[in-house]
């Protein structure tokens, strides 16, 4: 087949195409497997000249790839080649308003308060007590038999207890938010929370309990300081795998990105067209999603009245917007959510006109490196952790078989790197809370250049 046609509009009043020849590689591959294999599927022996949006619905929920081919489309339409489905004038309303409203409320409920200084402080005290603890522990004239550095792991273990009860709390709170709107990789957090905050809780409280033994001679302290170990091993060994993680679903944010501004079959302005169009899409809802989300309401509940199903529609739109904002600031930060909220469509205007072409350019290249610069962030905060948590584990099996200063220098090594964190975590926390936030952001170059991007994990 030399080209591939697909009518995506409900109203069939619009219709793309696209030369197989012209496509990046990747989506080629995807796209022929995909159209091989279902034609197949079904003895089918040639393909159609188009699809209709109805049959995409049909073929995607049966093909295993079907998020790798929708975004294909996606692609390709934020690209301009494929149509939008078109909306109403009430439905585009309604999808601006919830829009706005969702993100502005993510946006208040990520600044934090007194509180919220009180444990980045106390997250410093903690980390510095720690490092300053095992470093101490490594000098061969100090060492762990040492009084006043026993009393730093008491301190330590006492605010490790707080910090884990918190994440107990924490990632219960968010799993049954996630829950509620169905956030499949919300829920996936909150469990990976959940299961170090119960670690790393039960590791601080054995360890305090058996520190408080050890004082009384008693058998079973060395029991309980042998066991706090094992589980502190089981937190690091966890927190390595969701830092990976994270790492991953960044980079596959900057791989994504990275399709749009460095496609050769399309001019600068349209890589940047698309990628503008990709980065709005990731935080509102589409008119796609709109068409989509009002037909299951019609079919699930056909006896409601009018108002009762739009109710229902903005409560859904609503918790999209939350799942795509909260997928968003994972993978960069609060500022570039609020970037591209106030500033996408006007550039994309800009863009659009040949005497603000210019100005166009240079905007939305300016927003687009902010958003790269946060993702680049967010990477590397992940790496760091990531990096920590394996020399942590190293160090508790190296405890675990041997004596001497290698497992307290290693140790120090990975708490240097948590408190570099921790530090730069506060930073953003102070930043935001003192009002420096980038809720008031206009479209010129200068204001779009001048904006922080330190923001916590």
């Amino acid at each position: 087949m030399s080209g591939l046609s697909v009518q995506i509009d409900r109203l069939c009043v619009g219709r793309g195409s696209l030369d197989l020849n012209k496509m990046l590689p990747n989506h080629k591959k995807k796209i022929e497997s995909f159209i091989a294999n279902y034609f197949s599927k079904h003895n089918f022996t040639h393909a159609p000249l188009s699809f209709s949006e109805k049959d995409f619905q049909v073929i995607l929920k049966e093909a295993p790839d079907c998020k790798g081919v929708k975004r294909v489309i996606e692609y390709y339409q934020n690209m301009g080649v494929f149509p939008r489905v078109k909306m109403t004038r009430h439905e585009t309303a309604l999808l601006k308003a919830a829009s706005h409203v969702s993100v502005e409320a993510m946006r208040k409920a990520s600044i934090p308060g007194t509180t919220s200084q009180i444990i980045a402080g106390t997250r410093i005290a903690d980390d510095t007590i720690s490092f300053v603890k095992n470093i101490l522990f490594a000098v061969p004239s100090i060492g762990s038999d040492d009084p006043i550095v026993g009393h730093l792991g008491d301190y330590a273990g006492v605010l490790y207890t707080f910090f884990g009860l918190r994440e107990l709390d924490g990632g219960w709170t968010d799993h049954k938010r996630a829950t509620l709107i169905k956030d499949v990789e919300g829920s996936s957090r909150a469990k990976t929370r959940i299961a170090s905050g119960s670690i790393v809780t039960g590791a601080a409280l054995s360890y305090v309990a058996g520190k408080i033994l050890e004082t009384f001679k008693s058998p079973a302290a060395a029991g309980l300081l042998g066991g706090a170990n094992v589980l502190f091993g089981a937190g690091y060994a966890l927190s390595m795998g969701s830092s990976l993680m994270g790492w991953t679903r960044c980079h596959r944010f900057n791989r994504r990105l990275d399709e749009y501004l460095l496609n050769p079959h399309f001019t600068q302005v349209e890589r940047l067209q698309g990628a503008l169009r990709f980065l709005r899409d990731s935080i509102t809802i589409t008119p796609e999603e709109v068409v989509k989300i009002t037909s299951e309401i019609e079919k699930t509940y056909p006896h409601l009245t009018k108002g009762e199903r739009e109710n229902i529609l903005r409560e859904k739109m609503d918790h999209l917007v939350e799942i795509k904002v909260k997928h968003l600031k994972r993978r960069t930060s609060n500022s570039s959510l609020t970037l591209i909220l106030n500033n996408a469509d006007s550039i994309l205007s800009k863009l659009a006109s040949k005497d603000k072409q210019a100005e166009g350019i240079k905007d939305a290249t300016l927003l687009i490196q902010k958003v790269q610069s946060a993702n680049w962030t967010k990477m590397t905060m992940y790496i760091l952790s990531f990096l920590a948590a394996t020399i942590s584990v190293i160090a508790t099996i190296f405890a675990a078989i041997a004596l001497g200063p290698t497992p307290f220098i290693l140790y120090g090594i990975g708490g240097a790197i948590y408190l570099s964190l921790s530090v730069y975590t506060a930073i953003g926390v102070h930043t935001r809370s003192s009002g420096q936030s980038p809720s008031k952001i206009g479209v010129g170059v200068s204001q779009l250049s001048g904006l922080s991007n330190l923001i916590p994990v």
